[in-house]
């Protein structure tokens, strides 16, 4: 949209997932207004329920094109933020990065390899050990001062025998 300021910055994730959602609504709107005019085709001979099912599809038309309009807005913005961000991110074919079910799996000895990635596993595990300590030490912080609640308590609030 031109009328959003440049400064907020758009997630193409979360625009992706909102994109894929408004294809879904449009797709069930399509269906429902399908499935709406089929049963007015069908019952074109019986002039009554003719009506009644006109005025029932142009009461809800509106409101139904309106919404697909809306979702057919929102594909478009998810378009124009994933495509800005792959040339943002130089990324010439948008339907590489994109994980397909049926895509083969992409071998990961290339990035095992990759010196970068063994020194960041040599960080995570160095990391994890140090959460681990600094949990432990947490843990039993959070013993001494249990017990010191209980003893407070009960040097304030003697129990008598």
């Amino acid at each position: 949209d031109s009328t959003k300021p440049k400064s907020e910055t758009c997630n193409p994730v979360s625009d992706t997932v909102e994109g894929q959602k408004a294809l879904l609504e449009a797709t069930s709107i399509i269906r429902d207004l399908t499935l709406a005019l089929n049963r007015v085709y069908e019952n074109i001979r019986d002039v009554q329920g003719t009506r009644r099912l006109n005025a029932d599809l142009s009461k809800n038309f509106k409101e139904r094109v309106e919404t697909f309009q809306h979702c057919r807005n929102t594909v478009k913005k998810t378009f124009n933020t994933v495509s800005e961000a792959c040339s943002l991110f130089g990324i010439d074919n948008p339907e590489d990065i994109i994980p397909y079910v049926d895509a083969p799996e992409v071998s990961a000895n290339s990035s095992i390899n990759n010196e970068n990635a063994l020194q960041l596993k040599v960080e995570r595990e160095i990391l994890l050990k140090k959460i681990a300590e600094v949990d432990s030490e947490l843990l039993r912080y959070r013993e001494v001062l249990t017990s010191a609640l209980w003893e407070l308590n009960d040097s304030m609030y003697p129990v008598s025998k």
